[in-house]
């Protein structure tokens, strides 16, 4: 909207300077507005190129003109390739386009400067508020240890005071200053105690990537939050089902985490008093499973934790009798030792093998809980959301048509 704002005001400014001011007889422009500034006043009438570029209001409109021309493009360059250096030039003209404006209106043409007034104060909330706790209240603290994959990077970094009480399901702002001194990046907890917390990130864009090649002990680095998520609601629910696809199953980690915490803590607590959560992650990647392996075959096992792993991607697309010749041997295997050849796990059932299909597991859950609020979080790709909030749509009908009060709020991340 501030664009489009910004073109309609550029077409009217444009209007006037190029058709009406050119056209209008000496009586007409000495009884406008125009003709009693200060950079017109006592002088002829002005053509386009001094209105534009030999008044500092014409100037400012114009390179405002361009930086909200150049911004949008870099945008789009930026969601066509995730190089960070597209977001970052289209950022830097968005600020200077949002400096200008305040110049812009100065010399008061047509009335008085108004971007003061209605820009100033919530500009000054978001500096004291988002910007200066960032710089002022945090620290540079040695990375802890990390570990590493192909295409992630897993840092257990020391905690401040302020991470004390956080809740699962929130994230922290990260800051390299190796990688960028000036950039920012969310990432969800992991895990959190009493001395360090932990977030795992992805290789995706320029930042990632140059932090997952240089990544090494000690790496000195700055924390911003605990920033309440979606995944906080989780606790919230008697029943939940925790949908992540990749990378997408960060922000339900914290939670199995204090699962198992709690169970460690409070062993001799009943089934009956327990939260019930089933949890699906989905990923092309077999090697990321082990990512999150320890955890995963510690809650498992829990009472009220129903933990489901598939794998999609070139490997469920082989021929059906080859895969019926997996699947035997992972049957077998599985119920001799008790390990999953497809994950590398200890877990209570083997990984499916292709997408995974969500009508039936939520209808599955449905019956499970007919008279529940079943609380449905998801993390993933947009296209995977929509499929998963029309299938909830349709489990809810299908629910309430068998005469059952099932509800099923969807808690969708952005990740």
């Amino acid at each position: 909207m501030y664009y489009l704002g910004g073109y309609v005001h550029v077409i009217a400014h444009l209007v006037n300077v190029l058709i009406r001011v050119p056209m209008a007889c000496e009586t007409t422009w000495s009884d406008s507005m125009l003709a009693n500034v200060t950079d017109f006043a006592h002088g002829p009438k002005p053509d386009a190129v001094r209105v534009l570029f030999q008044t500092a209001t014409g100037l400012t409109g114009v390179a405002m003109l361009v930086c909200s021309l150049v911004a949008p493009y870099c945008k789009f360059q930026y969601r066509q390739s995730k190089a960070v250096y597209w977001n970052k030039w289209g950022h830097i003209c968005d600020g200077v386009m949002f400096g200008i404006t305040f110049a812009h209106g100065m010399q008061h043409w047509l009335e008085q400067a108004q971007a003061f007034p209605i820009m100033g104060p919530p500009l000054a909330i978001y500096l004291v508020v988002e910007v200066a706790p960032r710089y002022f209240c945090t620290r540079r603290n040695a990375v802890t240890h990390f570990t590493k994959t192909q295409d992630t990077v897993t840092l257990h970094i020391p905690t401040t005071q302020r991470f004390a009480n956080a809740l699962p399901g929130t994230f922290l702002r990260l800051q390299v200053p190796v990688v960028s001194p000036f950039e920012w990046h969310p990432f969800s907890i992991t895990s959190h105690n009493d001395t360090e917390v932990t977030v795992q990130i992805q290789v995706s864009g320029d930042w990632t990537s140059r932090l997952h090649d240089i990544v090494y002990p000690h790496l000195m680095v700055r924390i911003d939050g605990p920033i309440p998520a979606p995944a906080v609601e989780v606790s919230q629910y008697k029943v939940a089902v925790l949908i992540g696809a990749g990378i997408g199953i960060t922000p339900y980690m914290s939670t199995l985490h204090q699962r198992a915490t709690s169970a460690v803590a409070t062993p001799d607590c009943t089934p009956q008093h327990q939260q019930q959560l089933y949890v699906h992650w989905q990923t092309n990647r077999q090697a990321l499973f082990g990512t999150h392996g320890d955890l995963l075959e510690r809650v498992a096992w829990l009472d009220g934790v129903d933990v489901q792993l598939h794998l999609t991607g070139d490997c469920t697309k082989a021929t059906p009798d080859d895969l019926n010749v997996l699947k035997m041997a992972q049957t077998l295997i599985h119920d001799q030792e008790a390990v999953d050849i497809i994950s590398g796990l200890r877990l209570p059932t083997t990984t499916d093998l292709g997408r995974p299909d969500f009508h039936a597991i939520l209808q599955q859950v449905a019956a499970k809980h007919p008279n529940d609020t079943i609380g449905v979080f998801f993390c993933g790709p947009p296209a995977l959301q929509t499929l998963v909030r029309q299938v909830l749509w349709q489990v809810e009908r299908e629910s309430q048509q068998e005469g059952h009060a099932v509800v099923m709020p969807f808690h969708p991340e952005v990740f």
